[in-house]
C-alpha cells in the first residue's frame, strides 16, 4: 500500500490512447510511444483512441498554473517579500505572476479544475489506463531562455497537467530515444491504481531503452517475447 493510502487493485483490461496528446507532440516522439504500444499489442490491452480534453488543453492548464501560483504564494510569499531573495530567471518571473493572482482569480480556476478532475477520471475508471507522451519533445539545450523557454513549458504543461488535476497515478516508460535524446511514453492509472501502474512498469520494463536502428523515427527495442499481464 502507497503512502498509506487505499489500494485498489484490478487487472488492466483497457488501454486508452490520448490521440489529442500525441497531437501536441514533435513527430518522432509521438511515433515512438505509438510503435511501443503497437509492438506490444499482445501483451497489453486493445487500444480505443480518444479526446482527452474535447475542449482543449489550454483552459485546463491555465487553471493549473494559476491554482498552483496562488498556493505558492500563500506558502512562500510572505518570505519572499521580506527576505527579497535572488531568483532565477523563470522563477522570478513566475513568482512575479504568483503575487498578482487574486482570491477570484483562484477560485475561477479551482472551478475548471473540479470540472476536469472529473472529467479525466471518469475517463479512467477502475481496470483503465490511459497512454500519452510523457512530454511533446525531447529535453530543450541546457541554455535554452526567455520566450523560447516559456513556450517550451507551456507545451509541456499541456500533458504533464492531466494527472495532477485528477489525483491520478502516472509513469513514464523511457520507450526510446529520438534525435539522440530519450524519449518517454506516460501510462495514467485509475486512482488507488499505483501499485498496478508499478507492476505494469517491470512487466514492460524490458521492452524500453536504446537499441538497434529503426529508419526515419529513432530508436527503440523490440519484444522477443509477450509475458502475460498479471
Amino acid at each position: 500500500m502507497l503512502l498509506r493510502g487505499t489500494a485498489i487493485t484490478a487487472p488492466v483490461t483497457h488501454l486508452i490512447v490520448a490521440s489529442d496528446a500525441f497531437a501536441q507532440a514533435d513527430p518522432e516522439v509521438a511515433w515512438l510511444g505509438r510503435d511501443f504500444l503497437k509492438c506490444l499489442t499482445s501483451v497489453l490491452p486493445q487500444a480505443i483512441e480518444i479526446t482527452a480534453a474535447p475542449g482543449g488543453f489550454d483552459e485546463w492548464r491555465e487553471a493549473f498554473r494559476v491554482v498552483q501560483a496562488k498556493e505558492v504564494w500563500e506558502t512562500f510569499g510572505g518570505f519572499i517579500a521580506r527576505a527579497k531573495p535572488k531568483l532565477g530567471p523563470g522563477i522570478r518571473e513566475r513568482m512575479e505572476f504568483a503575487a498578482t493572482v487574486t482570491a477570484d482569480q483562484a477560485d475561477a480556476a479551482r472551478k475548471i479544475v473540479a470540472s476536469a478532475r472529473a472529467h479525466i477520471r471518469s475517463l479512467v475508471p477502475r481496470g483503465t489506463i490511459m497512454a500519452l507522451p510523457t512530454s511533446p519533445s525531447i529535453a530543450p539545450p541546457v541554455d535554452i531562455m526567455g520566450d523560447e523557454s516559456e513556450s517550451f513549458r507551456l507545451r509541456v504543461m499541456r500533458l504533464t497537467c492531466m494527472a495532477g488535476l485528477a489525483g491520478l497515478p502516472q509513469m513514464t516508460l523511457p520507450v526510446g530515444t529520438a534525435s539522440g535524446c530519450p524519449a518517454g511514453l506516460s501510462l495514467i492509472g485509475w486512482a488507488g491504481g499505483d501499485e498496478v501502474l508499478l507492476n505494469l512498469a517491470v512487466l514492460l520494463a524490458r521492452y524500453c531503452g536504446i537499441a538497434g536502428d529503426l529508419p526515419q523515427h529513432g530508436h527503440r527495442r523490440y519484444p522477443t517475447s509477450t509475458p502475460e499481464i498479471k
